[in-house]
């Protein structure tokens, strides 16, 4: 009689610990998905600024390398009329 009472708790104790396994790995795979999704996000975000600091300093680099041009011409052109 009491192996079988015990066999019961042992059984209903097993179960109680499957069930607040089940659902504790069930939220904690909710909030990873939550953290992914935020995380990929910030990803494409500085994927983006990248992208744009990219752009900036190319523009930058040609207006330099326009400049240069112009300097060393007129300097061309001060050495040539002197």
């Amino acid at each position: 009689m009491e192996y079988k009472i015990v066999t019961i708790i042992v059984g209903v104790l097993l179960s109680c610990i499957v069930g607040i396994t089940g659902y504790w790995l069930k939220s904690v795979y909710q909030e990873f998905r939550v953290l992914v999704k935020e995380f990929t996000n910030h990803i494409n975000k500085l994927t983006q600024t990248v992208i744009v600091l990219q752009t900036v300093i190319e523009k930058v680099i040609e207006e330099d390398i326009k400049e240069m041009k112009e300097d060393i011409k007129t300097l061309y052109k001060r050495i040539g009329n002197d």
